[in-house]
């Protein structure tokens, strides 16, 4: 059940969104909000130099879509949960910004949420305590899951994996559950085998590549299954077998910074830059020359949520309100994409094609497309 809550617009907000008589058209504000300074910040800055992208395309000519430029306030969460929900406050009780964009995690989005705005996220998981007015542009757990299973089984053969489950949050377990209900299914007349290291609360740092040294010696797990996070990757050691990454989605950039030593590895991603799709060909040729660097998946769903947006806006352009906007959002279908057509379930999640991606000594290559389901 999502919990729902009471409009409680500002005048001013809806004077922000239906205009003044007299008045010049007045922008549409929206708030991106992000880690943009830190350790931490990469992501957030691909994610706003995509937004940037896909507004200047936006404003090129405003009379073609409501006659109204966008305009997008960038700030800093520093990296901190509380800071989602203090920006975001702060952003739609000062500025009066009609929507946010951000969160790549379900606390950051709860955070977001708090704000009694529209928000749309690259995360793909929904929790019980978020509201209604929550759009989810990325992955979804399962879909993350049960992509990368049908990858291992019927493209590597595999059929005995070690599955690394991080229980600290549960959109990581329902992925991790995902992936073992779609090995586990009887194929054949054959069915796979997953054994589960589990990490707690109380797991500490260094002794993931110990626990995982009996298994593998013994020879019997074909692969190691990751489903946490990417800064743990390394504590992986040193594998003589394929890893196979369902956690959060990131940049290969920055899983090759945290990738152990390994054979191979393979992670399942909502988009990669070396796709034939012309959308997606295009994206990275404007990306790499505004910004002398490689597009990643942050950068492309960040333009996608503001692409949808727009385009949602344009279709209740006769009312231009909050809640025209936000039932023409739900009602897209099949919109072009980046990666291909997108579309939003009842849910409010956005179904997406999934890619499989493999990052080794060669280099960084998608070697599988899933369709949206």
């Amino acid at each position: 059940m999502t919990r729902q809550w009471r409009w409680s617009l500002a005048p001013c907000l809806l004077v922000l969104l239906s205009g003044c008589t007299g008045r010049a058209p007045a922008p549409i504000w929206i708030a991106h909000v992000a880690t943009l300074s830190g350790p931490d910040k990469e992501a957030g800055e691909a994610a706003a130099r995509g937004v940037r992208l896909a507004v200047e395309e936006i404003n090129k000519d405003p009379s073609s879509g409501v006659g109204r430029p966008f305009k997008v306030i960038h700030s800093d969460a520093r990296g901190k949960p509380e800071g989602f929900e203090a920006e975001a406050v702060r952003l739609a009780a000062i500025n009066r910004v009609a929507f946010l964009l951000g969160g790549n995690t379900p606390e950051e989005v709860e955070r977001l949420d708090r704000a009694h705005l529209p928000v749309l996220t690259p995360c793909g998981a929904r929790t019980r305590n978020l509201s209604d007015a929550v759009y989810f542009t990325g992955l979804s757990p399962a879909q993350r899951g049960k992509g990368l299973a049908r990858f291992a089984v019927q493209d590597l053969g595999l059929d005995n994996f070690l599955l690394v489950q991080d229980e600290r949050r549960t959109d990581l377990l329902e992925t991790a559950e995902a992936f073992m209900r779609e090995v586990l299914t009887k194929k054949d007349g054959k069915t796979a085998t997953v054994r589960v290291l589990r990490l707690d609360k109380d797991a500490k740092a260094g002794e993931l590549s110990q626990r995982l040294r009996e298994p593998l010696e013994k020879g019997t797990a074909k692969a190691v299954v990751f489903v946490g996070k990417v800064e743990e990757l390394r504590e992986l050691g040193i594998l003589s077998v394929p890893i196979l990454v369902a956690g959060d989605d990131v940049s290969a950039r920055v899983l090759q910074l945290n990738k152990p030593r390994s054979k191979e590895l393979y992670f399942i991603t909502a988009f990669a830059a070396d796709i034939d799709a012309p959308k997606a060909v295009e994206f990275a040729k404007r990306y790499k020359a505004a910004f002398s660097e490689d597009a990643d998946v942050h950068a492309a769903l960040a333009y996608d949520a503001m692409k949808l947006l727009h385009e949602a806006t344009v279709r209740s352009k006769d009312s231009l309100t909050l809640p025209g906007i936000r039932e023409e959002l739900v009602k897209l279908k099949d919109f072009p994409g980046l990666s291909g057509p997108l579309s939003f379930t009842a849910e409010r999640q956005l179904l997406r094609p999934a890619f499989v991606v493999r990052l080794d000594e060669a280099g960084v290559k998608t070697v599988k497309r899933y369709p949206a389901e």
